[in-house]
């Protein structure tokens, strides 16, 4: 039987080993694990491997101010992936309202949402017609993670 301890290990050598753990510092290890996740994110063993680090470090991202742009690069897709999808049900229905020449107000009361909330959707896709729903979600919750 052997047992690694990743506290020991030298996270130079280990980079991903080395940071299988839930308290990750920015300094130290995110810009290091985002320079080596680059161009990987399609693969499935390193794709498993940053969505356990990512669920254990969602505290991290969620609090840190100073870690954003880092968590940002490091995390893009992989933490928000379901909170994505769900805001992009709600950017879909907006969306439709819109289209339809609903008011901000208009369409908060239909859907029972706040109309501060609804208008910067709508400003958010006018702004960027471009994007689909998913990508107006995740602008969204990058806004809202960051502005903290």
């Amino acid at each position: 039987m052997q047992f690694v301890i990743t506290r020991e290990l030298p996270p130079e050598e280990y980079i991903w080993l080395s940071r299988l753990r839930d308290n990750l510092s920015a300094d130290k290890d995110i810009g290091i694990l985002a320079k080596a996740y680059k161009g990987k994110e399609k693969e499935p063993l390193y794709s498993a491997v940053m969505e356990f680090i990512v669920r254990a470090n969602e505290k991290q991202y969620k609090e840190g101010l100073e870690m954003c742009q880092a968590l940002e690069e490091l995390f893009e897709g992989k933490l928000n992936e379901r909170e994505a999808k769900g805001k992009a049900e709600v950017v879909a229905q907006i969306r439709k309202k819109q289209q339809k020449q609903n008011t901000p107000e208009q369409a908060a009361e239909a859907l029972e949402l706040d109309a501060g909330y609804v208008g910067e959707v709508m400003d958010m896709i006018r702004k960027n017609l471009e994007f689909d729903d998913i990508q107006i979600a995740l602008e969204l919750i990058k806004k809202e993670t960051c502005a903290k």
